[in-house]
């Protein structure tokens, strides 16, 4: 299914992050936007967006690099096992 739009743009984010120090605030700022009222009802995503527009934040393409999600002890061996070796072994090839 394609998103189009914002999201075809922006992409997914894989959940890790590489703040500056100097964007500490800001981070703070638009989470504590988001603890009450409307805010509530925002993922962090929005945090993201809100860092991203703002020129704070940035995307990296990882396509080709391998990665997992880690939601599950089993995923930990995976990624140990599999993605780490490929990683090894592409860091091998540069």
């Amino acid at each position: 299914m394609k998103c189009g739009g914002e999201a075809e743009a922006i992409g997914e984010s894989i959940g890790f992050f590489r703040v500056a120090a100097s964007d500490i605030p800001l981070l703070i700022e638009e989470t504590k936007a988001r603890l009450s009222g409307a805010g509530r009802r925002e993922s962090y995503d929005n945090i993201l967006r809100a860092l991203v527009r703002g020129g704070r934040f940035f995307a990296e393409d990882i396509t080709g690099i391998p990665w997992t999600e880690i939601d599950f002890p089993e995923d930990v061996a995976y990624a140990n096992n599999i993605i780490l070796t490929a990683l090894q072994d592409r860091a091998m090839r540069l």
